[in-house]
């Protein structure tokens, strides 16, 4: 009975292993990429330990996976071998069937959802014995990695170069980031954004629907198809086979054709169309387009048929159109006679006709609306404080322990305005 206890006692504590080695490598990896520099400039003994956990992140990630690896498989013989006595009969698929389920459950899902949930709690909670780990395996993990390094090399010929790519998410929230350090005003902010979000949208959204195209035939001269664009304001046309009904053949450019002898005929002047879905992201096909060397694409809806053309040139226009349109459209809003509501991060260079004289001395120092009050005040402001600066009123509707959210500005009347 005794070594029944203390067979269920190591398989308990290779299960908290296994639990700490998964948790500890998920909360790690999934705390974004801009936060590291928070880590690395707090005091606190903690955040210096997972600020260089990341910073050497191929060796703790070596680490974790070796750890992990030696754990379940000790911890799924400690299994098998309780219940192969427990069993009136060997029973190997029963065994393995409790051991899978027991590591998955206990050893992986559970603690990763936690860890994914509470990643920087949890990793400042395991940093300590993680970093008591790293450094007594260094020799071992050395080893491990100069033999990595070395089939690298060997086959590096028959190993596909990964391209590096960041998401758009990750994009918007360096931009957030980089606004809340003040390295870029609010404004900059809501136009980057605004560009970002355009290139997610589907090529549909942004191309110029068959309807509303120059569309010609092949026969045409060149000088034809010039007066027709400029009539039609378009910078490209479509060049067909018979008139709107026939076989698409390609996509000139008025560029191209204002250097064209205008005598000539289309036969020879048009470009292949290049024929994308009308699903595919605006930032995949420009990127896609530059590549080619290419400045038009036919786009095709969910049937196979021709819906549209997009190009680069009217593509970025528009998307320029519409992320300086929504900069505006914020900027805007909530203006109510002398009172107005600002976000903390908005540019005070921007707003200097709602401040007092008395703050534009600071706006050398500070970008933002929350710099220039919380250097003002001293201090930063919480949620629901009121304020006045030389008659002006402020209001604080928002505000986190390190910067004000949104402020409603009330303009006073002394004529400091």
């Amino acid at each position: 009975m005794t070594g029944y206890f203390l067979q269920a006692f190591i398989i308990l504590f290779f299960l908290l292993c296994s639990a700490f080695l998964s948790a500890s490598e998920t909360a790690l990896f999934s705390i974004p990429r801009e936060r590291i520099l928070f880590f690395e400039n707090n005091s606190k003994k903690s955040f210096k330990n997972v600020y260089l956990l990341l910073k050497d992140g191929q060796r703790t990630l070596l680490l974790l996976l070796l750890g992990n690896t030696f754990v379940n498989i000790t911890l799924a013989g400690s299994i098998n071998s309780l219940l192969m006595q427990l069993l009136p009969q060997n029973s190997p698929l029963i065994s393995l069937t409790v051991a899978t389920l027991i590591i998955v459950i206990f050893g992986e899902m559970l603690p990763k959802n936690i860890a994914l949930r509470r990643n920087e709690t949890v990793a400042l909670l395991f940093s300590s014995p993680l970093c008591f780990f790293k450094k007594m395996s260094t020799p071992v993990l050395k080893v491990i990695q100069k033999l990595n390094h070395f089939f690298l090399i060997r086959f590096k010929q028959r190993l596909r170069q990964p391209n590096p790519f960041i998401t758009i998410e990750e994009l918007k929230t360096g931009v957030i980031e980089a606004t809340r350090r003040e390295v870029i005003s609010s404004d900059e902010q809501d136009i980057i954004i605004g560009v970002l979000s355009e290139g997610a949208l589907p090529v549909r959204k942004l191309m110029t629907h068959r309807s509303g195209l120059v569309i010609f035939t092949q026969n045409i001269s060149v000088g034809t198809a010039v007066s027709r664009l400029t009539e039609a304001k378009q910078n490209f046309g479509l060049v067909r086979v018979k008139g709107s009904s026939g076989q698409i053949l390609g996509t000139v450019t008025l560029g191209r054709l204002l250097g064209t002898d205008p005598f000539r005929s289309l036969k020879n002047e048009y470009i292949e169309p290049l024929w994308v879905p009308e699903t595919m992201a605006v930032a995949d096909l420009m990127s896609y387009l530059i590549t080619e060397n290419k400045t038009e694409a036919c786009v095709l809806d969910e049937f196979g048929s021709f819906s549209g053309v997009f190009s680069l040139s009217t593509g970025l226009d528009k998307i320029l159109q519409n992320a300086f349109s929504r900069g505006e459209i914020k900027a805007r809003k909530n203006i109510t006679g002398n009172t107005m509501v600002f976000s903390g991060l908005q540019d005070v260079e921007s707003i200097e006709d709602w401040l007092p004289s008395v703050l534009k001395p600071l706006f050398e120092d500070s970008r933002t609306l929350n710099g220039v009050l919380t250097r003002y005040l001293g201090k930063i402001p919480k949620s629901g404080d009121r304020f006045a600066i030389n008659g002006w009123n402020f209001y604080i509707i928002e505000a986190q322990p390190t910067k004000i959210e949104s402020v409603l500005i009330r303009r006073g009347n002394d004529g400091d305005s």
